[in-house]
């Protein structure tokens, strides 16, 4: 392949750095600078420029054609050595990028799968919540029908209280007419034994009318243990009414009791339902989020490892070791 040229403006540019560094300017040292060049013509145009002579006045004298060789040689041994090294160091930084990738896979299939293991978690969880808010709902449905029956028992006991307090203010006003009576009678017959006790020799007629009193006396004070007798019943069933009502109420209260706190564990039911939610929609988006950061990751990985190997290994331009030449010493 034929050398590239450079112009004089670029060899001179070169030895004035080579000057600038602390270095010897030679053709090997400005071919190195370069990159490239035969090192007898850029030390001529350099040799031109220094001296100030025109034309390459200044005979330059060539290298001998063993040592050009031994040159090329050694130039060539030591491109192909950094090419083995550099292909070496690629294989090493392809493997190290080979074994990261796969265990950043396995890493990221075991997140997966952990990930996916509490979503399943969490699923279960989440329907043994449904399935136990649904019962106390049935439970506090069941109560809402039992409550709502015990308020028509209630009422309806409330009506037959009212009945029998009605019944029993009546029996109570028919007592008070027995008893006034009573005391009517008792002032008839003490009036009627004061007139036969003043007058035994009373007649007849007033012995009938004090019999008449006596059996209006003796069935008044029958009529009266009769309704003494119902009024006791009616207090009584007044009494086992009250009771009832009572026990009914105590029952409702212990029902109501009862409600709230299903009511109470079906809110905490629900939050617990919406945490779960939350803890679902969390792992979903952390999923997403870690499978997301692996694509980019293995994504940017095999960019590297292509790029890596689709580059080709890079020819010897670096800084060749001087060697030796005949115009060094001048």
């Amino acid at each position: 392949m034929a050398e590239r040229k450079f112009t004089d403006a670029e060899v001179i540019a070169a030895g004035e750095q080579l000057l600038a560094g602390g270095r010897k300017v030679n053709g090997w040292a400005l071919r190195t600078t370069l990159g490239g060049g035969r090192p007898e013509t850029l030390l001529s145009v350099w040799q031109r420029h220094h001296t100030g002579v025109p034309g390459g006045a200044i005979p330059t004298k060539p290298l001998p054609e063993e040592a050009t060789a031994i040159i090329d040689t050694a130039v060539a041994k030591q491109t192909k050595a950094m090419q083995d090294a550099l292909a070496g160091a690629l294989d090493l930084v392809a493997a190290a990028a080979r074994k990261e990738v796969v265990l950043e896979l396995e890493q990221a299939r075991q997140e997966i799968a952990r990930l996916e293991a509490e979503q399943d978690d969490a699923s279960g969880v989440l329907e043994g919540l449904e399935a136990d808010q649904e019962r106390n709902q049935q439970q506090m449905d069941g109560l809402a029908n039992e409550l709502q029956l015990k308020d028509s028992q209630l009422s309806a006991m409330a009506e037959e209280n009212a009945s029998l307090a009605e019944r029993l203010a009546e029996a109570e006003g028919q007592a008070q007419l027995a008893r006034d009576q009573l005391a009517e009678s008792q002032a008839e017959l003490s009036l009627a034994l004061a007139q036969k006790a003043s007058a035994e020799a009373a007649s007849a007629e007033h012995q009938r009318s004090a019999s008449a009193a006596e059996e209006r006396l003796t069935d008044t004070q029958a009529e009266l243990r009769d309704m003494r007798n119902r009024l006791a019943i009616a207090r009584s069933e007044a009494d086992n009414a009250a009771g009832q009502i009572q026990e009914m109420e105590r029952t409702r209260a212990q029902d109501l009791e009862i409600l709230t706190e299903l009511r109470v564990e079906n809110r905490a039911l629900g939050d617990k339902l919406a945490r779960a939610d939350a803890g679902r929609e969390a792992a979903e988006r952390y999923l997403e989020r870690v499978q997301k950061d692996s694509s980019g990751r293995i994504a940017a990985l095999e960019r590297q490892l292509a790029k890596a190997a689709s580059k080709p290994a890079p020819r010897g331009t670096g800084k060749a070791p001087r060697a030796a030449s005949p115009a060094a010493g001048e």
